[in-house]
């Protein structure tokens, strides 16, 4: 029997899982219902901190928040600091090495908390 999936998402998602569940069988019925808007804020503060050390980790949780972020930041003052980065799934981390950008830690499960667990495993295994 086919199944009917109303699936509501960002406007800019990409199309996995709707290939996925179409390969499934299932009838997708595809809905943005809202968009990830990037916005340019001051960036020397931040910046600063990174280049002295004040910063001990940056989270991404979506490819939109890596594009985001490097629109403002570049990518050698984050790949040349000490500064680790965590990754909350492959789907992010693809981003992050498409960009460049190295990556210490992935979650295994996709979720903050699962980002949470891996910062803390790194620490624990450091």
């Amino acid at each position: 029997k086919e199944k009917k999936v109303l699936l509501l998402r960002s406007e800019i998602a990409s199309n996995e899982l709707v290939e996925i569940l179409k390969q499934a069988n299932a009838e997708v019925e595809d809905i943005s219902i809202y968009t990830a808007v990037m916005q340019k804020n001051e960036t020397s503060y931040m910046e600063e901190k990174i280049r002295n050390d004040e910063i001990d980790w940056l989270t991404f949780a979506s490819p939109s928040a890596v594009r985001g972020f490097f629109e403002s930041f570049s990518v050698d003052i984050i790949n040349s600091s000490r500064i680790r980065v965590a990754s909350v799934g492959p789907v992010t981390s693809k981003e992050l090495e498409r960009m460049v950008v190295k990556i210490d830690v992935t979650a295994s499960e996709h979720t903050f908390d699962g980002l949470l667990d891996a910062i803390e495993q790194a620490y624990l295994t450091k």
